[in-house]
């Protein structure tokens, strides 16, 4: 099964004073379901997840698939669209309603968007890695976290994620491949191709190494973002708008789901012996 979001236009709407608040389509989360090689499906996810009207999408599902995290956005009273992360929890295969993080992640002044999932190495503790553009970073969108202290039940201090990450520019849509210990977003600020670039750091919470672009043919000139790797390491999905995607106004206006796979993909496997 695949879940993603789409605002799911197939025609040009126009809109005016009269009609943007309550007629402005918002995105939604939806599912396929993949037979052969093809995906099949697009039906809407039903309540709680989707709220009628109310913008829907950033998701990530933990890594025991009870829990999912998820986005929802609104206009506050200044006009200024606030994205807040929310958490539902799976009960006897129906999806609870879901409830926000606390104000120290969803600061209501700010936007709290676009959780991934990590661990710590020694504690193996959540670590839920996310984007906003509070005052206290390197500038436009930065990647911050928290910890999740299960025991005690509550969220640590929210960090930002430092300069090997964060630029002055825009990072966005993290997603952290476990297995390998990486962590993936796109940047305006590190140097790339052009638009937003996908590139890899090595670590966790406040200590990376191994700064990369991940290059052509997954980058390319134009928007390239969410990028993801499925669990078994050989193929993933991104987001871009690059030419070749279904348009509905120009060639590049929109961003498409791409499906990508490893032309070369090498499987090593340790196993530790005790003496």
């Amino acid at each position: 099964m695949f879940l993603y979001a789409s605002l799911r236009i197939d025609s040009l709407v126009y809109f005016t004073d009269e009609n943007v608040d309550t007629g402005m389509p918002v995105r939604q989360y939806y599912m396929a379901v993949k037979k052969g090689l093809d995906w099949q499906g697009g039906a809407l996810l039903p309540e709680p997840i989707n709220l009628t009207g109310v913008e829907t999408c950033n998701g990530v599902l933990s890594r025991d698939g009870k829990r999912f995290y998820f986005t929802r956005c609104a206009k506050n009273w200044q006009g200024k669209v606030i994205c807040g992360i929310y958490m539902s929890i799976i009960k006897d295969g129906i999806w609870q309603k879901p409830i926000p993080l606390p104000s120290s992640v969803n600061d209501p002044n700010y936007t709290a968007t676009q959780p991934a999932l990590g661990r710590i190495a020694k504690s193996d503790r959540e670590i839920i890695y996310f984007v906003s553009d509070r005052p206290e970073g390197r500038g436009g969108m930065d990647l911050w976290y928290t910890v999740w202290d299960d025991k005690r039940n509550r969220y640590s201090k929210i960090r930002n994620l430092g300069t090997r990450v964060n630029t002055a520019g825009d990072e966005m849509t993290p997603f952290y491949d476990l297995p390998t210990r990486t962590l993936y977003f796109s940047s305006t600020g590190h140097p790339g191709i052009g638009g937003l670039d996908i590139f890899s750091v090595f670590g966790e919470r406040r200590k990376w190494t191994r700064l990369k672009n991940i290059g052509f043919p997954l980058n390319t000139s134009y928007d390239d973002l969410y990028f993801t790797v499925s669990r078994s390491g050989e193929d993933g999905f991104l987001a871009s708008n690059r030419p070749g995607g279904n348009s509905i106004n120009n060639e590049t206006c929109c961003d498409d789901l791409y499906y990508y796979r490893w032309n070369e993909f090498i499987r090593i496997t340790v196993k530790a012996v005790s003496y």
